[in-house]
């Protein structure tokens, strides 16, 4: 996994987009994947890709209401990455104990060029 460092880009269009329409969940696991992406060919992943499961994201997705935490079910974390792939903002690769997951349009997500 990447290190806890560094920057990503996120565009003001993403207030456009149909993800804000959804629940939070939705967006929290959009950024973490862009958090966690590869931002250049390594270990076996291209840039954009990440390699995961649905207990890693699950976690990644915990949060705590007071002293109780609070973490998205298997079929909560399966419908957000499916409705990001109908989306074609991500596809997404079954392997042996986890997925490959392909943030689509990467480089135009993460490119410092002004659109």
């Amino acid at each position: 996994m990447p290190k806890n460092n560094g920057w990503i880009a996120l565009h003001r269009k993403i207030i456009e987009n149909g993800i804000m329409s959804k629940p939070p969940l939705h967006l929290k696991l959009w950024i973490w994947m862009l958090c966690e992406a590869r931002f250049s060919d390594s270990n076996g992943l291209k840039r954009g890709q990440i390699k995961t499961s649905i207990t890693e994201m699950r976690k990644a997705m915990t949060y705590k209401i007071g002293y109780r935490k609070m973490t998205p079910s298997i079929m909560q974390i399966r419908s957000v990455y499916g409705n990001l792939t109908k989306d074609k903002n991500i596809s997404v690769a079954k392997i042996t104990g986890g997925l490959i997951i392909t943030i689509l349009n990467y480089s135009k997500y993460q490119d410092k060029i002004r659109q």
